[in-house]
């Protein structure tokens, strides 16, 4: 981790509709999310999720790892997730600066 960053970390149920599964950071340099383990499930940034319209993570895949200086601002927003079934935790862990 770079020197003087900070971390977050927490988790969030995704269910059939789209809910917020991490909340706006204007000082988020990096964030990691977890896949899911059961169904697909997919996030999108700023505004309701809609499933297979955006970011779609799958199971049993490596964690989704996003980075500013690959994303820009766009990482600083709200991040919402929609589920296929059902409800499923997912984790995520944030990186930013005091």
């Amino acid at each position: 981790m770079m020197k003087g960053m900070l971390r977050n970390r927490g988790f969030a149920t995704v269910g059939t509709s789209s809910g917020l599964l991490v909340a706006v950071n204007p000082k988020r340099y990096g964030i990691i999310i977890s896949a899911p383990q059961s169904s697909r499930i997919t996030l999108d940034f700023g505004g309701n999720a809609v499933l297979d319209s955006g970011i779609t993570l799958y199971p049993s895949t490596l964690p989704l790892q996003l980075v500013y200086h690959h994303f820009g601002d766009s990482i600083h927003e709200d991040i919402f997730a929609i589920g296929a079934v059902g409800s499923q935790t997912i984790g995520w862990m944030e990186v930013f600066w005091p």
